[in-house]
């Protein structure tokens, strides 16, 4: 993760992925509300992946380096997570569909977040 950013209407984090397989992996592989950030409410606030890469695919060797962009703005919470393929194994090295829990730094959030809620 390089950046995170709560705005009006959307929360945006910053990622940077390698893949170091032999295949194509996939970050939102159904395409079917995988993807997420789940505030300590139970909130979920879900992704709305790029038009041209929905199951946000990266190939083997390559890296992919953006903007993930999730419809909703992140309430002002104590702790969040970011969750890539919900239902995937998070340590299994051979699988297509790894799945991500990554805890989000809300701390950096800091007066931007109290900003854009007056």
């Amino acid at each position: 993760m390089t950046s995170l950013q709560s705005r009006e209407v959307d929360t945006v984090v910053g990622v940077r992925i390698l893949n170091g397989a032999d295949n194509e992996i996939q970050l939102n592989r159904f395409n079917n509300r995988q993807g997420y950030i789940v505030v300590e409410s139970g909130e979920r606030i879900y992704i709305s992946p790029p038009a041209g890469n929905t199951r946000l695919a990266i190939q083997p060797g390559q890296s992919m380096e953006g903007e993930l962009v999730f419809l909703g703005r992140l309430p002002q919470s104590s702790s969040a997570v970011l969750v890539l393929n919900e239902n995937s194994q998070t340590d299994n090295r051979y699988t297509r569909t790894p799945g991500f829990r990554i805890d989000l730094p809300l701390a950096s959030l800091g007066s931007a977040a109290s900003e854009g809620a007056s």
